[in-house]
């Protein structure tokens, strides 16, 4: 994986975080802790709860988010397996949408399966 410590957070735009992403690779594994110390710093600095690494100009599949313990939780190559429930309207923010605590309200589902892979 191709990136360093200095990355920018990314602005929402159909050339930066709005595009497909490939999948994290198995040879890319090694990379992934230091990605997160990064990711992490970035998101605790900017008041964040989660972050793609796309929002800071990695355009692979890889999440990290805070747990509600506060420690950090990883998600490696998600992806949606089930929506169930209903509906929901709730307000939601970006790091990438500024300014920084701007909610709005989105509908989601109320539970979502995910797969994923962990570095836990």
């Amino acid at each position: 994986m191709d990136f360093n410590c200095r990355l920018p957070l990314l602005l929402y735009g159909p050339d930066t975080i709005n595009r497909v992403c490939g999948p994290v690779l198995p040879k890319e594994y090694d990379d992934l802790p230091k990605l997160t110390e990064y990711m992490e710093n970035m998101m605790r600095y900017c008041h964040g709860n989660g972050l793609a690494a796309p929002q800071v100009g990695v355009f692979k599949s890889f999440i990290i988010y805070e747990k509600k313990n506060g420690g950090i939780g990883t998600l490696v190559n998600p992806y949606i397996e089930r929506m169930l429930g209903k509906e929901l309207d709730e307000p939601e923010s970006s790091l990438s949408l500024p300014p920084v605590g701007n909610e709005c309200s989105v509908p989601r589902m109320e539970m979502v399966l995910i797969h994923a892979s962990t570095m836990e």
